[in-house]
């Protein structure tokens, strides 16, 4: 997956109820493709592939690897939820959110000349500057038994500023379930981060256990 390249809004389209789960309110489904790529990998070198389906042990932890091609001077958000909880057949709890984190830095100019003649590597680290504090903090997918395929999908948001805070107080620091529920990127941009805009996204799937 070159890094290069913008994110697949047809790997989107694709995948039946996909756009409609993520983006409930139909006046803020994209129609046109994500400007940046959003590479992202487990483990060094397994990698987030628009749709493919990886092991649920694989992404029990936060990813080894965020590489993206942002704008000097920016900063940028990344969000990962479950539209398909607690099941695609069912979700009601659409959609789960397991990771808010804010104000991740891009490389610097100098940097992405020495990258476009280098070419990249995933198993390298990171290529932005990732900040220890989240928001919402990272929960790893784990979909209950019987419940089917789950997709999963990062949202790379550019932030109206470089950095943004919030207060301690702010309801998604809430980690545990019902503080993740119902959570809808576009409220979320329009509430609580207002001037941002999804530049990017990723996503892949996990298959629940039997039952």
């Amino acid at each position: 997956m070159p890094l290069f390249a913008p994110s697949s809004l047809s790997s989107l389209q694709s995948s039946p109820g996909l756009l409609e789960g993520i983006f409930p309110s139909s006046t803020n489904v994209p129609s046109k493709e994500f400007p940046i790529s959003l590479q992202i990998a487990f483990n060094g070198s397994e990698l987030v592939s628009y749709g493919n389906t990886l092991p649920v042990s694989i992404a029990s932890h936060f990813p080894t690897t965020v590489n993206f091609i942002g704008e000097e001077g920016k900063g940028y958000t990344l969000v990962l939820a479950d539209p398909d909880a607690p099941s695609a057949a069912s979700p009601t709890s659409r959609s789960f959110l397991h990771l808010i984190k804010p104000n991740l830095t891009p490389l610097p100019a100098s940097a992405l000349d020495a990258l476009g003649s280098s070419g990249v590597d995933v198993e390298n680290p990171s290529l932005v500057s990732i900040p220890s504090e989240d928001l919402m903090p990272w929960r790893a997918p784990g979909p209950g038994p019987g419940s089917g395929a789950h997709r999963y999908v990062f949202f790379l948001l550019e932030q109206p500023s470089k950095k943004v805070s919030f207060p301690a107080d702010h309801p998604l620091r809430n980690g545990a379930p019902e503080g993740r529920r119902h959570f809808d990127i576009s409220k979320f941009v329009e509430e609580h981060l207002g001037g941002a805009k999804i530049v990017g996204v990723n996503w892949f799937v996990v298959e629940a256990e039997k039952a």
